[in-house]
């Protein structure tokens, strides 16, 4: 399973907070979320409208709210790599 790096923050996080798996360590949750406030006016506006800057700061996703397909997909990501 390909993720972009939106893709893998919304993911890690469901799973982190909601399930108690990590799809990675802590340090590399920490770096993802430093590159995608690097990159924040780049990013797409509907991820925007959802992690802050200072989300990012923070290195949390604690306050996410997740869709379905989310829900879906970050399980699917997380059986892929054998943490389910």
């Amino acid at each position: 399973m390909v993720l972009n790096d939106e893709q893998k923050f919304i993911y890690a996080s469901y799973l982190y907070y909601w399930l108690d798996v990590s799809p990675m360590s802590d340090y590399e949750y920490d770096m993802l979320a430093r590159k995608l406030l690097g990159n924040y006016d780049s990013l797409t506006n509907e991820f925007k409208s959802r992690v802050t800057r200072e989300d990012l700061e923070a290195g949390t996703g604690f306050m996410l709210k997740y869709t379905e397909e989310e829900i879906f997909n970050a399980s699917d990501w997380a059986d892929s790599l054998g943490l389910l």
